[in-house]
């Protein structure tokens, strides 16, 4: 699976909001990882939806940040995958697609959070 980013270097202020947006019919599974936070992650079954992470006020500087969606078929209302990252409101990746007949597709995306 390939994750195209939208932007690789974003530069937000506090409070910062990771959406995890999900419209598939395929089961996924989307993780926000910040560099020094815990990671946001969500599982979406049956349908679309959206899990927002509000962080705590981050000091100002560069974080390294990574976007991972897991994409399964088995049980699934469909094979196709729909998904994407915001942050403070601004798509940073995303990913579509078919589950591939082994039944599941996994990728990743590297960005840069800069706040001021």
């Amino acid at each position: 699976m390939s994750i195209p980013v939208h932007v690789e270097n974003i530069a937000v202020s506090n409070p910062v909001r990771f959406v995890l947006q999900d419209n598939s019919g395929a089961h996924v599974t989307l993780t926000a990882c910040i560099s020094g936070y815990h990671p946001y992650s969500h599982a979406f079954t049956y349908g679309a939806g959206n899990f927002t992470g509000n962080l705590p006020a981050m000091p100002p500087g560069d974080y390294p940040c990574a976007f991972t969606v897991q994409a399964f078929r088995h049980g699934a209302l469909s094979d196709t995958y729909n998904c994407s990252l915001l942050v403070n409101g601004m798509k940073v990746a995303a990913a579509a697609g078919t589950v591939p007949e082994a039944g599941f597709d996994i990728g990743n995306a590297e960005f840069m959070l800069t706040v001021r």
